[in-house]
């Protein structure tokens, strides 16, 4: 900028030097800004919404000037969260873990899955349920991000990395992977030893602790070997348990000892049972002493790597107050 100095006359100038810093009106975007250069090269992801952009540049003598830009965006991003079917409550629940308890369902097989979708700026969407790294593709394609496609996962003790892809209409792509992974709960059968039906709101069902378990049939005999309930559940989830009486009927068991037996198929493909002891308790009539072939006289090891226990002792007391 030239000018002549007011006092010598003397041509002189002065320097003039501006500041540029951009803005916009997406909150969600950060722009590297106080840039001294009219065009510098920024590279950043493009947003996935239409967006506003604002030149405002300053000089060193505090005059400003602002022009602006309009960006209609072609990007997609892709996002989704799940939440999980509780299957005692009959809800879907974002907390549900793999804990179980008689009051809430845990992350078992069958695990019923659904995706609700969180994409930005997407017109279509591929689901791909079963991660195609364990060679198996199962998919769904919508095309509104409101729909929440749901799947049930019935393989158990496996980890599960669904992924969705996002398309937006003029045909830019995005992924999006579920991570952590979903992993449904391995088999796991824990059976109680003592129950007391005696009507005080306190452990008054006989009931075990169960996940990824397709079919159950459960069998209990008393000390003679004489069968006084037995139960082909097909969905353990709407067993309600065995309450002490004899058949299903009003008649009540006496207080004693009891012998259980569980043979199980899991979702794992395999299949839970001990019939051995079963068969020899009912050749030797449950005497309970020490002869072999008794189920007095012998003691289960768990299944290797599961835990799990399918025979043994109940004992049912009616007894309230104090001994």
């Amino acid at each position: 900028f030239m000018y002549h100095d007011p006092v010598t006359h003397e041509p002189a100038s002065l320097k003039i030097n501006y500041r540029f810093r951009w803005t916009s009106d997406n909150e969600g975007l950060r722009i590297p800004n106080d840039s001294t250069i009219l065009d510098p090269n920024i590279t950043y992801l493009p947003p996935v919404k239409d967006t506003w952009y604002i030149l405002t540049a300053t000089d060193n003598l505090g005059m400003t000037d602002v022009d602006s830009v309009y960006y209609e965006s072609i990007q997609t991003r892709a996002k989704f969260s799940v939440t999980y079917y509780d299957k005692v409550k009959n809800e879907y629940d974002s907390s549900l873990t793999g804990a179980w308890s008689k009051d809430q369902g845990s992350l078992d097989a069958p695990l019923t899955v659904r995706f609700i979708n969180e994409s930005e700026n997407g017109a279509s969407f591929e689901w791909v349920f079963l991660d195609t790294l364990g060679g198996v593709r199962q998919s769904e394609i919508t095309y509104q991000v409101d729909d929440m496609p749901e799947f049930t996962y019935e393989r158990a003790d496996t980890y599960y990395y669904p992924y969705m892809v996002s398309e937006s209409e003029e045909g830019c792509t995005d992924t999006f992977r579920l991570i952590p992974a979903i992993y449904v709960e391995p088999v796991e059968l824990i059976i109680p030893n003592v129950f007391s039906p005696n009507g005080d709101g306190i452990n008054d069902v006989f009931v075990f602790k169960h996940q990824s378990l397709k079919s159950c049939r459960l069998t209990i005999v008393d000390r003679t070997g004489k069968v006084v309930y037995r139960r082909k559940i097909d969905d353990i989830y709407q067993w309600e348990g065995w309450d002490g009486n004899l058949h299903d009927s009003e008649r009540r068991a006496p207080e004693g000892q009891y012998y259980f037996v569980v043979e199980a198929e899991g979702y794992d493909g395999r299949e839970y049972s001990d019939p051995t002891i079963f068969e020899n308790w009912r050749l030797n009539r449950g005497n309970g002493s020490n002869q072999t072939g008794t189920p007095g006289s012998q003691t289960q090891e768990p299944e290797e790597g599961t835990g799990n226990l399918y025979t043994g002792w109940l004992y049912l007391f009616r007894h309230t107050g104090t001994y």
